[in-house]
């Protein structure tokens, strides 16, 4: 009896490695599903944050003028005339400021070169108004815009048109030079709305641009968080939406749409509620859930600043240490062998082991198997935690070398832009200029080249060029960058920038007589430094 006894309790020390083994397995599958978990909070806060910043409804009207000034911008330089004005703009405009954008109204207008005067040649408009009143104004906000000279008497007119139109709040100020592409709020037609002006000049002279007006007695929040579904992929990307959090916000948004017939996500709706003195009181001592559960999904959430609505995000929860089948295989096959084995013992009296060398074999593998269990274990647990560790570690010092990224980008930048600015102002380079303008270009090149290789900084410059507004050019390259390789390079900017020049001179200056240019669009030259 006492022989069967140590036979079984030396089969039965054979689980130990397994259990040990099997801890393991857990403590590994442990530190994996803690990782996936950060790894997932980790991109819902990214992506939480991204769809917070854009529910700005201002900010989406300042996108959709934005593509309307550049959808007129490059329509202006292709087209004149004729073919400009018979452009299906209707559609153009529908594209722009396609659905779900709200009701607007909006008034394209166009000025040519030599008239003061600009005139609406599409606009949108479901109400009556005044063409000749918003013709002058949006003359009369370019002109402030560009700082041209008005004679006293039409100025305080159109500031009373400004105000008639617009509301009594109305500043040309304001609006022509600040709120140029800001959304302003405005009274048009006796109805509080949104107003958002721009304009675009051509290589020409001429001018395009447009107001933009949507009402505010209309359910503008909807309307936004709509806009913000569909630009960073909200329902096709990840499932998520808005839920309403006040009596007074809009009605619940799910995207896709399906989100309201999950069951577990509409209980949890349904027990969250509207504010009230109960669920607040709830609400502040709880909070909103982060990584809660809901069936096969983990809800993360996020309050919108200054907003009625709770943003919400739904994805895949991550499985718990759960056995594997493989796993669970090798356990009952490995206890169903030493029940076979002790069963036999007991019955037969046949015991493994009886021979000395198969004893030995056994009690030696009884003896390793569990150290190296443990010690495989814990190894490998190591590594993966330190791998995941180190692996986050170096995202963190990517991510937080960006901003000195930057900073040392902008820092380099300013000194660039500061010393042009002391070539600028050079007295040298000012008396050579004014007394032979660029005839004396190899002084004015050899002097500027010196300024930027004076003082502590000494910054490197690969080449410079001067042009007038005749188009003439000077330019000098370096070892960096032969002359040859650097006329290409001023070509490219040159036409713009001599034109917004000549532009810029005729504004201040709109006595100065503007000399022909020389320079070709396509073969031009501007005044340049390359680094």
């Amino acid at each position: 009896m006492k022989i069967k006894i140590r036979h079984s309790v030396f089969m039965l020390l054979f689980i130990l490695p397994l259990l040990a083994f099997n801890a393991g397995y857990f403590h590994i599958s442990g530190i994996y599903v803690r990782w996936q978990k950060s790894e997932q909070e980790r991109f819902a806060r990214q992506k939480l944050g991204e769809i917070a910043a854009k529910t700005s409804f201002t900010a989406h009207l300042g996108n959709a003028g934005n593509r309307m000034i550049e959808k007129l911008g490059s329509t202006l330089e292709e087209l004149h005339d004729f073919r400009f004005k018979n452009l299906d703009w209707q559609k153009i405009t529908w594209q722009v400021f396609a659905s779900p954008f709200p009701d607007f109204q909006v008034f394209l207008l166009r000025k040519p070169k030599d008239s003061g005067r600009a005139e609406i040649f599409h606009h949108h408009s479901d109400r009556n108004f005044n063409r000749r009143s918003i013709e002058m104004m949006f003359s009369f906000l370019v002109q402030t815009n560009q700082e041209k000279k008005l004679d006293q008497g039409e100025k305080r007119r159109n500031e009373k048109i400004l105000k008639k139109v617009f509301g009594s709040g109305s500043d040309s100020d304001l609006l022509g030079k600040k709120h140029k592409a800001v959304a302003t709020p405005v009274i048009f037609n006796k109805v509080p709305a949104w107003l958002l002006w721009d304009f675009v000049c051509s290589s020409t002279g001429e001018t395009a641009g447009y107001f933009l007006l949507v009402r505010r007695n209309q359910d503008l929040d909807a309307a936004s968080l709509k806009i913000t579904a569909l630009e960073t992929g909200l329902g096709k990307k990840i499932p998520g939406g808005f839920i309403r959090l006040f009596e007074s916000g809009s009605q619940d948004q799910f995207y896709p749409r399906r989100i309201a017939e999950y069951r577990p996500f509409m209980n949890w709706r349904k027990n969250l509620g509207l504010c009230n003195d109960a669920t607040l009181s709830d609400w502040q001592y709880k909070g909103f859930p982060w990584q809660k559960k809901l069936g096969a999904y983990s809800l993360y959430t996020r309050i919108l600043i200054h907003d009625k609505h709770l943003l919400f995000i739904l994805l895949p929860a991550i499985p718990e240490n759960l056995l594997p089948n493989f796993f669970f295989l090798i356990n009952l096959l490995t206890i169903v062998m030493l029940i076979l084995m002790l069963a036999r013992g007991w019955i037969l009296d046949i015991w493994p082991g009886n021979a000395i060398r198969t004893r030995f074999l056994m009690f030696f593998s009884l003896a390793v198997a569990l150290p190296m269990a443990l010690f495989v274990v814990s190894s490998t647990a190591f590594i993966f935690d330190r791998l995941k560790e180190d692996e986050n570690m170096l995202e963190e010092t990517l991510s937080a070398s960006l901003p000195d990224f930057d900073a040392g980008k902008e820092q380099i930048e300013n000194d660039y832009c500061n010393t042009f600015s002391v070539c600028a102002q050079d007295d040298e380079i000012l008396k050579m200029l004014a007394s032979s303008g660029l005839r004396d270009g190899n002084r004015i090149l050899k002097r500027s080249v010196s300024i930027f290789s004076q003082g502590s900084e000494k910054l490197p410059l690969a080449g410079i060029a001067f042009f007038d507004l005749h188009g003439n050019i000077i330019r000098k390259g370096s070892d960096v960058i032969p002359i040859q390789e650097f006329e290409p390079i001023a070509s490219f900017y040159g036409y713009n920038i001599a034109t917004n020049l000549r532009r810029h001179v005729s504004i201040l200056e709109p006595d100065f007589p503007i000399p022909e240019m020389k320079v070709e669009k396509k073969k031009s030259w501007c005044f340049s430094g390359l680094w």
